[in-house]
């Protein structure tokens, strides 16, 4: 489903709207933007999706100018419930994008199973149905990068847990509650969201920063105290008169 060209003597952006590539000669494409100013060529896939092919240049791009200082730093907790929390109190619901598509997609497979191997009709059916799981993963991402963005636009210091996302993941058992914790795990994407952040700091000249999440719920801001709760709890209550928001 994908070719690579490494070398750049081989393939090249002629003009726009094509593309020349090794073997194949000219090929006309819908281009979506323009390569950066000063960068330079390091290789072309071509890629084969739900809705059909893409091509994808990668670039090697000068030293980006940082952007200016905020002077503002942010903590970011992640969770099922709600997806991004930040120190600041801002807090950002898990749209849960698969669990909204789920009927759709439950009636795409039924479909693919009653079509007979082979046919068109069960080609047809497994096309619609890898549509469907594309459009959740790029509303996926355009969140995610959104998100990512503005985070990184707004402070200068961005400290985040460092968390084992497929360790958590097999940790779970294999009844139905463990299923469905994997699966929220998996929609909720903290893996692309801790890469995001960090390739973009890093483009713009912010600091990231990964920190260890032991007793990170439990240690008091104000006084530093570690009060242990359970997982029900969802708000910190101290003796030194400290409230706040478990995450």
């Amino acid at each position: 489903d994908s070719l690579v060209w490494g070398d750049p003597a081989s393939c090249r952006l002629e003009t726009p709207g094509k593309v020349i590539l090794s073997k194949f000669g000219g090929v006309k494409v819908i281009q979506w933007a323009e390569p950066p100013e000063g960068s330079r060529l390091l290789r072309i896939a071509l890629k084969k999706e739900a809705d059909g092919w893409y091509v994808i240049l990668t670039y090697e791009i000068p030293q980006p100018t940082p952007l200016p200082k905020t002077g503002q730093s942010v903590g970011i907790d992640l969770g099922l419930k709600s997806l991004v929390a930040l120190s600041n109190g801002t807090t950002i619901l898990h749209p849960r994008w698969s669990k909204k598509a789920d009927r759709k997609i439950v009636q795409q497979q039924r479909r693919v199973s009653r079509r007979i191997k082979g046919s068109n009709r069960r080609r047809k059916a497994v096309r619609a149905l890898a549509k469907t799981h594309q459009h959740v993963a790029r509303k996926r991402k355009y969140f995610l990068d959104c998100l990512s963005k503005q985070i990184v636009n707004e402070n200068d210091i961005i400290a985040m847990e460092k968390l084992n996302v497929r360790g958590i993941s097999r940790g779970m058992g294999s009844n139905s509650q463990g299923r469905g914790f994997r699966r929220s795990v998996m929609d909720a994407a903290w893996g692309q969201l801790l890469w995001m952040l960090s390739y973009k700091a890093e483009s713009a000249g912010r600091l990231f920063i990964q920190v260890d999440p032991a007793y990170s719920s439990q240690t008091c801001p104000e006084c530093g105290t570690v009060r242990p709760k359970l997982l029900s709890e969802r708000v910190h209550v101290c003796d030194c008169g400290c409230v706040a928001d478990r995450d």
